[in-house]
């Protein structure tokens, strides 16, 4: 699972990047959020200290990673406001993206995966 991202992972810069938008995608395939992180996040905090990476720092950031939602299916609670026709789906996605890049630029600049 993870041998694709080892040649990624080589600077402060570089490594949340990854992981932020590998968890995305991770993300995007499973749907929930909680089994999203229950199957993944032992295998990146295996991986972490492995590799000589702060296992806090790749925890966050694979959490943070989660909160990015396109569409209804990825939360219950979006479900619900949209059932009550609070949003309707464009509304959803064009809103999911935009907050989808901010929170993966934050991380890219605020976060130092590496421990070297």
């Amino acid at each position: 699972m993870m041998s694709w991202m080892t040649p990624l992972m080589g600077g402060a810069y570089e490594s949340p990047s990854v992981l932020y938008w590998a968890g995305f995608l991770y993300h995007f395939v499973l749907g929930s959020e909680l089994s999203m992180l229950s199957t993944s996040l032992p295998v990146m905090l295996s991986y972490a200290q492995s590799h000589g990476f702060n296992p806090a720092a790749v925890a966050m950031v694979w959490a943070f990673s989660a909160g990015g939602k396109l569409f209804m299916y990825q939360s219950s609670v979006l479900i619900q406001g949209f059932a009550y026709g609070y949003f309707d789906s464009r509304d959803m996605f064009k809103v999911g993206l935009v907050l989808t890049i901010v929170e993966g630029s934050f991380s890219f600049f605020l976060c130092r995966c590496t421990g070297r």
